[in-house]
């Protein structure tokens, strides 16, 4: 399920009228859309690609919630609030987007009752698998999240993200991520190369990871 098959074309159709102001933006793999904390006025749907959404500790790390793919909406609870980001939301893939101003979808939805209960589904079901991924991170062992996030960020087989910054994501050490990608190398599902990891087993990879941190479980992008 993505927020299109939540809400039928209610929101697609929203973006896609001619009479609604718009753009197509497109951002590379890493670049950021929203930085939390950080001033934002603008609503993004995405037409092609995949996000990665954390939040921010105390401490400065950064929590990983879940990804979104296509035909998701990014930017709804600032169009409601104060407009400051609440989440970090970063490329993982290159990205196609339209983008609208806040203003614009907040204004259509008070005169538009079909639009606001399709962005009331949005909010209670990603209000729903919030609180699901935050247990996950406290109750799924490192390598159940370590494939997960492999599963959801690797390029045509290949994963090669800072390890550092994997370990603030998911919630562990250096030291306990480590011994986890030398165990699922030893258990032949990744093998370790110069830039990197390759994935050798992805339907292992896949059914230990379960699709964890994905918002609405798997489809393609």
């Amino acid at each position: 399920m993505n927020d299109k098959q939540l809400t039928g074309n209610v929101l697609e159709n929203f973006f896609l009228n001619p009479e609604v102001p718009k753009k197509i933006c497109t951002f590379q793999r890493g670049e950021y859309l929203f930085r939390e904390g950080y001033p934002t006025d603008k609503i993004y749907y995405i037409l092609q690609g995949k996000v990665k959404i954390g939040i921010n500790n105390a401490n400065g790390r950064s929590l990983l919630v879940c990804f979104l793919h296509r035909h998701s909406v990014l930017g709804e609870i600032e169009a409601f609030l104060d407009n400051t980001a609440f989440t970090t939301v970063q490329a993982v893939t290159s990205l196609e987007c339209i983008c609208i101003s806040s203003k614009t979808l907040y204004d259509a939805a008070l005169s538009d009752t079909e639009l606001m209960l399709s962005i009331t589904k949005i909010l209670a079901y990603r209000s729903q698998y919030s609180i699901r991924n935050a247990s996950l991170n406290i109750l799924c062992t490192a390598e159940e999240r370590v494939c997960s996030y492999i599963a959801e960020t690797n390029i045509d087989g290949i994963f090669s993200e800072n390890l550092s910054e994997l370990c603030d994501m998911l919630g562990t050490s250096y030291r306990h991520l480590h011994r986890t990608l030398v165990r699922l190398c030893e258990m032949n599902i990744l093998r370790k190369i110069a830039y990197g990891y390759e994935i050798v087993d992805s339907e292992e990879l896949e059914r230990i990871s379960a699709g964890k941190y994905g918002a609405y479980g798997k489809y393609n992008f």
